[in-house]
């Protein structure tokens, strides 16, 4: 438990920061030990999870930089850095997305969260830009993003619909499997944005295909056999109610025709229904003439270290749903 990229001193303690073997057992059994702590115990998540989640993503492996109070040798932090691909004025690029970042609640309050956020930073974002999707109820770690430099977009606030009309299913809209995914024409998607998250078969594959213990349905709405001009993905959970709540996890349309077609399609699959969606977003009004409404709960779009305008978030925020 030792190499680390740098040490500092709070309050007569010493603090170390490594990056961590996402192939060791050890450290991935006290990082879900820490995990359990601060978010509570989540039966799914495994080492399974781990290595799904942290290794095996096609755009790169996750580095996970971990905290540890070097005198006592125990871990006390960790945040990590996905990769995830962007295109910003028609050039695609890899930039990183921040990733359970926590602080043990024994060692709270002395700004570690943000220092180890800040030596993790200064690693990732040498050439690159990060992004950041802390919940809107987490004061705490939306203060620590600021502190540290990231700007503050908008809200992404969660809209919903308890659906009380069956819908009839369009004959154009299937479920896809895997090998459905090289019809998709990503190149038609984000068209009028010059800055997207980019989406493309690897990725889906991996991202909802692959993952372990959870199932997504995925519908398309196909223009012929061979051709997809847009996509859906739906996930399911109970919520604290013991309810199951359809959630809209990722969506690429061609135009608004299409995305009111998908939408439909997923009613048919949930009574209540639910997604994140900007404020600003041109898609937005469909959601609310279908009957979606605004709820409380959001989640805030931060990015490191500059802010861009005319970004294109439609679909997967972050990765909220990945636990």
């Amino acid at each position: 438990m030792n190499n680390y990229l740098e040490t500092f001193t709070v309050d007569n303690s010493i603090f170390g920061v490594k990056l961590m073997d996402n192939e060791n057992e050890e450290e991935i059994k006290i990082f879900f030990t820490l995990f359990n702590e601060c978010f509570g115990e989540r039966a799914h998540l495994d080492k399974e999870w781990y290595n799904w989640y942290y290794s095996s993503n096609p755009k790169g492996e996750c580095n996970n930089y971990l905290l540890f109070d070097v005198n006592n040798a125990i871990l006390v932090g960790a945040y990590g850095f996905a990769k995830i691909q962007y295109t910003i004025n028609l050039k695609s690029n890899t930039g990183v997305l921040g990733v359970n970042g926590m602080i043990s609640k024994k060692y709270g309050r002395r700004g570690l969260f943000s220092k180890l956020m800040t030596i993790a930073l200064n690693y990732e974002t040498k050439t690159n830009l990060a992004f950041s999707f802390p919940h809107g109820f987490n004061l705490s770690s939306v203060k620590g993003h600021i502190n540290c430099g990231w700007s503050l977009n908008e809200n992404f606030h969660f809209y919903e619909l308890i659906s009380k009309t069956p819908i009839a299913k369009n004959k154009k809209i299937k479920i896809l499997t895997i090998d459905d995914l090289s019809k998709i024409e990503f190149g038609l998607f984000n068209k009028e944005s010059n800055f997207y998250f980019n989406r493309d078969k690897d990725f889906i594959k991996w991202r909802f295909f692959e993952r372990p213990s959870k199932e997504y349905i995925i519908v398309g709405n196909f223009v012929s056999d061979q051709l997809i001009n847009g996509y859906m993905i739906l996930g399911r959970y109970l919520n604290k109610d013991q309810k199951i709540i359809t959630q809209i996890v990722d969506y690429r349309v061609e135009n608004a025709e299409v995305l009111e077609n998908l939408i439909k399609t997923a009613l048919v699959n949930g009574a209540i229904i639910n997604l994140l969606i900007s404020e600003v977003s041109e898609n937005l009004r469909i959601f609310k003439k279908i009957g979606f409404e605004k709820k409380e709960e959001c989640y805030k779009l931060m990015t490191y270290p500059d802010t861009i305008d005319n970004m294109y978030f439609e679909g997967l925020l972050g990765d909220f749903d990945v636990v």
